[in-house]
């Protein structure tokens, strides 16, 4: 039953509402127009208040459907459906001005209205509220609003709706946007259309697009919640706002007023939860209205252009935007998991408000992720939002936004793509957990001009680049610190109360720049930031730029950099950037701190040089301290627990850059280089200029393996002053590098150099102003090498001298650096290996070398390699560990030696060359070569020559030789040879000389033995050179061959004070002195007694003792002097026999060789007991000649002989007969023998 609570007013607009039914639906305008007059019989109609409004009530009593009660409704009336639920027969058509549709009233009851099959549920027109109701299972969408409509649905429940993909015909003529096909599984409202939202429920409504509201007006919603709505095909799985061109174009076509294009869509308090929009696919770029790519700077060019998508919301070319106080959770897209954004040319009509703003909302756990379809992770853009702006106009912003554990393939919770003179502003926002598969862990933005970045913090996210943020495409950043915020209108900067909080970027990770990460920027200024332990796989702990547009440039001002990590700069990675400044705001007395961060290469900063137009780096009022350069083991067991690095270990290792063996390790300044900084210089493109200045900085208390503070690559002498002057030749580019007031202490390196390394300083040309250039004036150019080596020699004084000071110090202080006790070198200063110094020998020359044998002996040859400081180098870098070679005709064996610990020693090295004085050049790749003498001697005595002279070779034992050119001969039976001229005769057994190859059998063999004999003897030839002469006898002092107590020829005699007993044996004498006298008295008396009776005997014998004596000289050839002895004397028979048996025996054998068992006794009997006489030996025995012994020796090279002055008289002529030398040291042997 319906009943009218009102009189009636109101119904002269039934009639046009019947004709626009009609029109829609085909209901028949008769009926309609019957029902609309009047009442049906036996109807109560009641009236409630003044004015003519009232109430219509449907009950369902008299069996009437409510399509016939809503029939009954006047402009101003309500209709209230008080069932609990109503069955729909059709579209129910509500249409007119300020028309109530309401359910059940009181206690927040709704009333559940079910759709006809293939039928939509609503269909409103004019200014129309909607409420109270629960609209569910309808398969041609909810409710549709036609163009020109005001609606507002308040309270209202709309579940498992759904929009076919195309309206039926007679449905879609009434609606002019033809793009909102399939669109709107809960409400589809045309152009022109204004459409409020309050306290509503969207529930697993679905649609092609805009699963449960779709618009092409503008859309208001408060306090509303959107659950597990999908847009199955194109975008805006809860709600999609659609103001595109070719709605305008619609529109225009039925001249309808072109203010589309300035729609608005506002959502306040309200919840969008796990609604999506999983299919998604890749488009043409966008497009600027020129028809340009929106993109003119590529440098980042992986990206794909998607079609809109947006899982929660997809707005769309619509002017006005504001969501505030919203959540959005677990709400799932190919892009844009919660929001898509895409706002491109629009026709504004004059005094438009131009705002896209979210404020105080929470993304959490929004996903751009492949869902369905053959889809590409390219498209997978914003995790949270994705924001396409190519009206410059439009300035989209965040404020006060929470953005947590999103996730997409770039920009984890957010992506900007903006035109190149567009604008965004973040600002007093919260990034933290978010996760990009490839780029931008919180955020990603491209091509934008401006985004301003205000007191907003990235905690916690993760990226292979730029773990918090990543900037690409000639997009530019600016980070401050206060909290600015941008009147909507007119663009008025303001900063509201409580501004100032710094922007923070603290626990991000990444492959490349752990907290931001810029490739092909433009321009960034960060100031009033703070960036702490973020960590980076590869390039930039902090902050990594890489690549820049030609006027790009980059700024760090007030910025704490603290405790980052990474391979290359644990806080700043800059390579190929145009420009590079860091300097504190302009009156702020603090500096920029970039203080206990970790790096493999640069712990501090790691700045490479390579931009092809510029490169400009400028550090000033800049503190580096507590940084350091550390293996990369350490690298790698402080990512051990992180998958993104195991995953990536592999790259690690290779990015380190080189391996550490190799010749180009110091290239980017090698493993463990520049506790502070590292500063590459050497790759610069050939014609790239580059100007560096470092001015009124601090490094302190950084550590690494090298360059403990600064470590500065620079290779090649393509750093002129030259060409910075205006006399520079054009075709030569400027580089210039400029110091100031530079303070470099206290900090250590384990290898090379504590303060500073610095690859080749000589090739760095540096400006230190000096005197009047601290006024601004150009200060003279010179070396780094020259402006370390005059802080390395400047002496107490100097650096008391302030004129001295400031004239010559001005550049750097380095002081109270140190290095590693074991490996360090250049606590203050170092640099690359330079040259080979020679260690051993040290005077640079190896004097008396026996050729064929290893120069220096035991201790070998040995080489340091320097540096540029004269510092020898040690451990922690290739220098130390390379190749050097000896070069020369006169050497061989080992003639490359691998340093150690930057000492290379040759222990095989042999000089090998005739006598004389050869020079050996040492050399390794890039070093200067240092070189030796070795002056190569003669043969030694107990060495025979070998290779035509060029080598010498010691006997070896059980052989001999007195004479280099004769070969070794083997050791006699009676003598010990342990080699070289080693001859000892063994116990009981003597020779003459120590030279003497005639081993005699003692006489007496305990005469010839006693403990330690052996040795006794062989140590007389150790370190023997040269032979003595022949006839320079030995004392048993020099030579102790006798046992104590005897001496002379065979041992035989006794010495003094001891006495021969029976045996031959010498004894010591016991007898008293008294007895002595008394012995010594008798042997006087019977002397004078036997002088008187040889006298008398004498002069009958003396011509027979002269004529034997001859005979025997005669018989061994010696040349005679005038002898007064007689003629015609003749030995006795006995005599003669042995002696001349003697000599026949050895002229047979060709030299005066015998048994050690043949003894010479020579005797003499009277002249009356005469023997017949010598025969003389044939001439053939002996080849002979005389010589001067001294002319003899002197041809030797006989260093004994040569100490001697010519013509001494001590050496007399002797006959030396052609035969080896044993043969004349026995010659003379047995003449001394037989006389005595």
């Amino acid at each position: 039953m319906a009943r009218r609570e009102d009189n009636g007013a109101g119904r002269g607009a039934a009639p046009l509402a019947c004709l626009l039914l009609c029109i829609l639906w085909t209901i028949p305008c008769a009926a309609v127009a019957g029902f609309t007059a009047g009442t049906r019989p036996g109807r109560t109609l009641l009236q409630a208040g003044d004015g003519g409004n009232g109430t219509l009530v449907f009950d369902g009593a008299d069996g009437a459907s409510v399509n016939e009660t809503a029939g009954q409704l006047g402009d101003g009336q309500t209709l209230v459906l008080e069932v609990p639920s109503v069955a729909l027969e059709g579209p129910l058509a509500i249409g007119g001005e300020d028309l109530t549709l309401s359910g059940r009233r009181g206690g927040g009851a709704r009333t559940e209205v079910t759709c006809a099959a293939g039928q939509p549920g609503l269909v409103i027109s004019g200014k129309v509220t909607i409420r109270d109701l629960s609209i569910i299972d309808c398969t041609i969408s909810s409710s549709l609003v036609l163009a020109q409509s005001e609606v507002v649905f308040q309270n209202v429940r709309f579940k498992d709706n759904k929009m076919a993909d195309f309206l039926p015909p007679e449905l879609e003529q009434g609606f002019l946007d033809f793009g909102g096909s399939g669109g709107g599984g809960a409400i589809r409202a045309d152009v022109n259309t204004t459409v409020t939202v309050v306290d509503s429920q969207f529930i697993a409504n679905e649609a092609s697009q805009g699963g449960a509201i779709y618009t092409a007006g503008s859309l208001f919603v408060n306090g509303s919640t959107f659950r597990r709505n999908v847009a199955t095909a194109s975008g805006g799985g809860a709600i999609k706002s659609n103001a595109d061109a070719a709605n305008l174009q619609a529109l225009q076509q039925s001249q309808v007023s072109p203010g589309v294009a300035s729609n608005e869509f506002v959502i306040r308090g309200c919840v969008f939860e796990k609604n999506n929009a999983p299919r998604g696919i890749e488009t043409e770029p966008f497009f600027s209205a020129s028809g340009a790519p929106i993109e003119k700077n590529d440098f980042f060019g992986a990206f794909g252009s998607p079609s809109p998508s947006g899982g929660a919301v997809l707005v769309w070319d619509v002017g006005r935007v504001q969501i505030e106080d919203c959540s959005f959770e677990k709400n799932t897209a190919t892009t844009g998991g919660a929001i898509y954004f895409i706002v491109r040319d629009l026709a504004l009509p004059i005094g438009a408000q131009l705002v896209h703003r979210v404020e105080n909302c929470t993304f959490s756990d929004n996903t751009a992720d492949l869902m369905e379809g053959p889809l590409d992770a390219r498209i997978n853009h914003g995790g949270a939002m994705f924001v396409v702006s190519l009206d410059k106009e439009i300035r989209p912003q965040l404020v006060d936004c929470q953005f947590i554990s999103n996730k997409a393939n770039y920009g984890g919770a957010l992506h900007i793509l903006t035109s190149s003179q567009s604008a965004m502003q973040v600002s007093g926002c919260e990034f933290e957990a978010n996760q990009a598969e490839t780029a931008g862990g919180a955020v990603l933005a491209r091509n934008i001009e401006n985004l301003a970045w205000n007191a907003s913090n990235v905690i916690r996210n993760e990226a292979q680049m730029g773990g918090g943020v990543m900037i690409t495409n000639a997009a530019s950043l600016m980070v401050q610190g206060v909290n600015l915020d941008v009147n909507a209108t007119t663009g008025t900067v303001f900063i509201p109360p409580g501004g100032g909080t710094k922007s923070v970027f603290e626990g991000n990770v990444a492959f490349d720049g752990g907290g931001l990460m810029c490739y092909g920027c433009d321009s960034i200024s960060i100031q009033s930031a703070e960036f702490r332990n973020n960590r980076a796989a590869g390039n930039g702990g902090g902050l990594s730029f890489l690549d820049s547009t030609p006027t790009g440039a980059i700024e760090l001002g007030t910025v704490t950099l603290e405790g980052n990590l990474a391979t290359f700069g644990g806080a700043v990675f800059l390579e190929s950037a145009s420009n590079f400044r860091i300097q504190a705001g302009s009156g702020n007395v603090q500096r920029t701190l970039i203080r206990g961060n970790k790096a493999v290469v640069g712990g501090g900063l790691f700045l490479a040089l390579k931009s092809v137009l510029n490169n400009k780096v400028e550090i000033f009022d800049t503190e580096l301290s507590n940084n350091s350069a550390i293996r990369l083991e350490q690298l790698e067991d402080e990512l051990a627990n992180d998958d993104l690095f195991r995953l990536a270990n592999e790259t690690i290792r290779g990015n380190v850059g080189h391996d550490r063996d190799s010749a180009d390790f110091f290239t980017n300044c090698g493993e463990g280089g520049g506790g502070g900084a590292c500063i590459v210089l050497s790759q610069l493109p050939q014609r790239a200029g580059a100007d560096v200045s470092v001015l009124q900085s601090v490094v302190t208390n950084n550590s690494a393996l090298n360059g403990g503070g600064l470590f500065i690559s620079i290779h090649g002498d393509t750093w002129s002053s030259a060409a910075c002057t205006i006399q520079g030749p054009a075709s030569v580019p400027c580089r210039s590098a400029r110091f100031l007031n530079v303070s470099v202490t206290n900090n250590f390196a384990e290898f090379g150099g504590g303060g500073m390394f610095v690859t080749e300083p000589q090739s760095l040309f540096a400006t230190c102003p000096g005197g009047l250039a601290l006024l601004g004036l150009q200060g003279s150019f010179k070396s780094l090498a020259d402006v370390i080596n005059e802080v390395l020699t400047a002496s107490p004084s100097d650096l008391q001298n302030e004129d001295f000071v400031m004239e010559n110090l001005t550049c750097l202080v380095l002081e109270g650096n140190s290095v590693g006790d074991e490996n360090g070198w250049g606590k203050q200063g170092a640099s690359q290996a330079t040259a080979l110094l020679l260690l051993t020998p040290e005077s640079g020359e190896i004097r008396n070398h026996t050729s064929n044998t290893v120069l220096g002996g035991g201790m070998g040859v040995s080489l340091a390699i320097v540096d540029m400081f004269g510092e020898k180098v040690k451990g922690g870098n290739p220098d130390a560990e390379r190749p050097v070679i000896a070069v020369s005709v006169s050497v061989t064996g080992e003639t490359i030696a691998m340093a150690k610990n930057g000492v290379a020693t040759f222990t095989g090295l042999i000089g090998f060359d005739e006598s004389g004085n050869r020079s050996v050049i040492f050399t390794s790749e890039s070093l200067t070569s240092t070189s030796m003498t070795v002056e190569i001697r003669s043969c030694l005595v107990g060495e025979e020559e070998e290779n035509e002279g060029k080598g010498c070779q010691r006997c070896p034992n059980n052989f001999y030789t007195f004479k280099p050119e004769q070969e070794c001969l083997q050791c006699p039976e009676e003598a010990i040879c342990t080699g070289g001229a080693t001859l000892a005769p063994r116990d009981g057994f003597w020779h003459s000389t120590p030279y003497s190859p005639n081993i005699l059998e003692c006489i007496v063999r305990d005469a010839c033995q006693y403990r330690g004999r052996a040795s006794n003897l062989t140590a007389f030839y150790t370190n023997l050179t040269a032979l003595m002469p022949s006839n320079l006898t030995l004392s048993n002092e020099e030579y102790p061959q006798c046992a104590e107590g005897y001496r002379g020829v065979l041992c035989g005699s006794c010495q003094p004070n001891y006495g021969h007993i029976a045996g031959g044996q010498c004894e010591e004498c016991s007898m008293s002195r008294a007895s002595i006298i008394g012995i010594i008295f008798v042997f006087a008396f019977w002397s004078m007694l036997l002088i008187s009776f040889e006298v008398f005997n004498s002069i009958l014998t003396n011509r027979e003792m002269v004529l034997g004596a001859r005979n025997t000289l005669t018989a061994i050839h010696v040349p005679q002097r005038n002898d007064s002895v007689p003629t015609d004397y003749t030995p006795i028979q006995g005599g003669k026999s042995e002696l001349v048996s003697l000599f026949e025996r050895t002229s047979a054998n060709g030299g005066l060789r015998r048994a050690s068992s043949e003894k010479v006794v020579g005797s003499f009997r009277k002249p009356e007991e005469r023997l017949p006489p010598i025969v003389p030996l044939e001439p053939r025995s002996f080849q002979r000649q005389s010589t001067h012994l001294e002319d003899f020796w002197r041809r030797q090279n006989n260093t004994f002989l040569q100490s001697l002055p010519r013509g001494d008289s001590s050496l007399p002529d002797v006959e030396v007969e052609d035969m080896t030398l044993s043969e004349h040291i026995v010659a003379a042997e047995n003449l001394t023998e037989t006389v005595k």
